[in-house]
């Protein structure tokens, strides 16, 4: 949210919390976005909302 966190990107000001998630969690569980495997096992995905583009990063099942 804003401001964001210090070296980390911020979303839009005018984006609401749950728009945040809603977009982050279709980027996370969306098959058609390919994923990369960290050596740390964190999986990476990235996908673009409304022109931004966003990197979720998972961790690992346990």
């Amino acid at each position: 949210m804003w401001p964001g966190a210090p070296g980390k990107s911020v979303f839009p000001q005018d984006w609401s919390p749950s728009k945040i998630m809603n977009d982050v969690s279709d980027i996370a569980t969306d098959p058609y976005i390919p994923c990369t495997v960290q050596s740390n096992g964190r999986i990476v995905k990235d996908g673009t909302r409304d022109g931004i583009d966003i990197r979720v990063v998972l961790e690992p099942p346990s």
